[in-house]
């Protein structure tokens, strides 16, 4: 003989109301609605910064450490370097401003315009960080109409510290049992304007 399979309980009933409530109100607080900006958020220094005597050494190290960080750019035309510039240090908020411009007489019709950003760090030398290419412009493009853009780079270089700067390709948590690692990359954008001049 044969049991029948005891039939289960009945789920507890639910208030539809209730859970109908809580799903507009979820989806009003993160929908965004049509017409309203996209925001994107940028860092920048505008507000209050520790000073370096109320920061624990593992900061104030890392910020020494940035300071001996200088970058430069080669600027290679048809794979050859007709300039560069000067060295600047990386600052705190991890910008480097050179502002420079580079004049360049060229009797070849141009094949790539290439930019290598280069990394120095206290005596240790200098490392090739990572290359961009930049677009040749449109023969349109001239000096004072041209447009400021900007170029993506990164780098697969391993960077590890001493100190509780993340580096580079080293994995890290923000969990306390170290869980859900994750590895950023050295990155950043080159701001630039390539154009022809009259004459």
């Amino acid at each position: 003989m044969v049991e029948e399979p005891t039939k289960p309980s009945l789920p507890t009933q639910i208030a539809r109301y209730d859970v109908e409530v809580q799903v507009r109100d979820k989806a009003a607080n993160i929908r965004r609605r049509p017409g309203e900006p996209i925001l994107n958020l940028e860092l920048s220094l505008s507000g209050y910064v520790t000073p370096d005597n109320n920061c624990p050494r593992g900061e104030v190290l890392r910020r020494e450490d940035v300071l001996k960080h200088s970058l430069f750019i080669k600027i290679l035309f048809n794979n050859k370097e007709v300039s560069r510039t000067v060295t600047v240090r990386l600052g705190h908020d991890f910008r480097v401003r050179m502002g420079q411009i580079f004049n360049l007489q060229i009797f070849n019709w141009p094949e790539s315009i290439k930019l290598q950003i280069h990394e120095t760090a206290g005596y240790l030398g200098t490392t090739l960080l990572a290359e961009a290419f930049l677009p040749i412009p449109e023969t349109t493009v001239l000096t004072g109409n041209a447009p400021v853009e900007e170029v993506e780079f990164s780098s697969n270089q391993r960077v590890m510290y001493d100190h509780e700067g993340v580096g580079s390709d080293v994995p890290f948590s923000f969990e306390a049992d170290g869980s859900n690692k994750m590895a950023v990359m050295t990155s950043g954008k080159v701001s630039y304007c390539v154009s022809w001049a009259v004459g």
